[in-house]
């Protein structure tokens, strides 16, 4: 993300945590935003469930 100039927060699980997945991000997927815009992703641990 960083080399689009986003910035980003995480939370939730760690990204350091085993199996850690994105489970949702405050920007909807597509969605073009601009250069130095935020975006927080939040993070699960374990197996994604459909």
């Amino acid at each position: 993300m960083a080399y689009y100039g986003l910035n980003y927060a995480l939370v939730g699980a760690s990204a350091s945590s085993e199996g850690a997945l994105v489970k949702s991000q405050s920007v909807p997927e597509g969605t073009q935003i601009q250069r130095g815009s935020s975006v927080t992703l939040t993070l699960s641990a374990g197996e994604a469930t459909d």
